[in-house]
């Protein structure tokens, strides 16, 4: 009989943090963008290459890269440019 209360009493011990627990709150990532970081692009003037610049700008490859490369502290102002032949 002495274990029914003692079970009771064990269970509601366990299960009362985990009532009153709040969600752990997330960590929100920092920004990461450098506005001395200039970005051009600079269209192809042969046809050969448009399908591969349309793909780079689409795909956003020198925004990745300045995130990239934003946390650095660059001398000037450097410029990621995108030139075609």
């Amino acid at each position: 009989m002495t274990r029914t209360p003692t079970a009771a009493a064990l269970a509601l011990a366990l299960a009362c943090p985990a009532l009153f627990a709040a969600p752990a709150a997330a960590q929100t990532p920092p920004v990461l963008q450098n506005d001395m970081i200039e970005i051009e692009y600079h269209e192809p003037r042969t046809e050969k290459y448009k399908p591969i610049y349309q793909r780079l700008k689409d795909r956003k490859i020198l925004e990745q890269l300045a995130t990239f490369l934003s946390p650095l502290k660059l001398q000037g102002c450097p410029r990621l440019v995108a030139r075609g032949r």
